[in-house]
């Protein structure tokens, strides 16, 4: 860190008589968006699931950026309000979250408030939290919430694709789970972590659930879309992280699902992306 730039986290892997120089730039302040934090280029281990045991190589990405958080409702709901007010209604009615795509959307617009307003209380009584990560969209649904926010703040937003996304949730080291690689549900939003019946909670509710470069919300909380494709099929997307419903057994971050691009579930949100500004 250096006054007058953004801070930045480094994590390093180093193996027994290894020696690394390290060189990484620094972004003056207001370069980039308070909410977004930086990921450092290079290697870092990687890997998935195979025969219950962790399979680890090496892959290289370069520098780029992802949310601090995954996109709540309520910054949903300033897409949607957004999209009315420069007279696209329809399509606004089309990206609103639902269960399916004939179905009433849960967000309504407000014309007293000329906006679309997260729920106090749904339909079937559950009550919702602007806080609450965004749910019961589609993966061509976040996308277009990046383009809206890429156009809005003048800086190119995307999804993350799988790598990044794993890289800015385990860090360098390849752990299992964004703290280290012992779990406690108590460290995050999943299954077991609270009695009764699953439900979500607010973004960065569970400071410990935060990666070696200082993201949140990576090993619970919501599931969520990536940019990247199952290779025999560009229609179904790789997705990554747990949700509120997750069991343990499937919150590692060595874990992920494939999903159709176009589905809605309660538990599928996202978090954007970007590639850095040249200095």
């Amino acid at each position: 860190e250096a006054d007058g730039f953004i801070h930045r986290r480094v994590p390093l892997l180093l193996e027994r008589l290894q020696q690394v120089s390290i060189e990484h730039r620094l972004y003056p302040k207001g370069a980039l968006p308070d909410d977004v934090v930086l990921i450092s280029g290079g290697e870092f281990l990687s890997g998935h699931i195979k025969n219950h045991e962790r399979a680890r190589y090496k892959e290289t990405l370069e520098d780029f950026a992802i949310s601090r958080h995954p996109i709540s409702c309520g910054q949903y709901a300033e897409f949607l309000t957004s999209l009315v007010r420069s007279g696209d209604a329809e399509q606004a009615a089309k990206r609103a979250p639902k269960v399916k795509e004939d179905s009433p959307p849960y967000f309504k617009y407000d014309e007293q408030a000329n906006a679309y307003l997260v729920p106090e209380e749904d339909s079937e009584g559950d009550a919702w939290d602007p806080q609450w990560p965004i749910c019961l969209i589609t993966a061509l649904d976040a996308e277009a919430y990046a383009a809206w926010r890429s156009e809005r703040d003048g800086m190119r937003f995307r999804l993350p694709t799988a790598l990044e996304w794993e890289k800015a949730a385990r860090g360098v080291d390849g752990r299992l789970y964004s703290w280290g690689n012992e779990f406690d549900a108590s460290f995050c939003r999943v299954r077991e972590s609270i009695q009764g019946r699953p439900m979500p909670a607010p973004v960065g509710s569970y400071p410990i659930d935060c990666s070696p470069y200082g993201v949140m919300d990576m090993t619970g909380c919501i599931c969520e879309w990536t940019a990247t494709p199952v290779s025999d099929d560009d229609k179904v997307r790789v997705c990554q992280g747990a949700s509120f419903a997750t069991m343990q057994v499937a919150a590692r971050l060595d874990w992920s699902i494939t999903c159709p691009e176009t589905i809605r579930y309660s538990t599928y949100g996202f978090r954007l992306a970007m590639d850095l500004p040249p200095l």
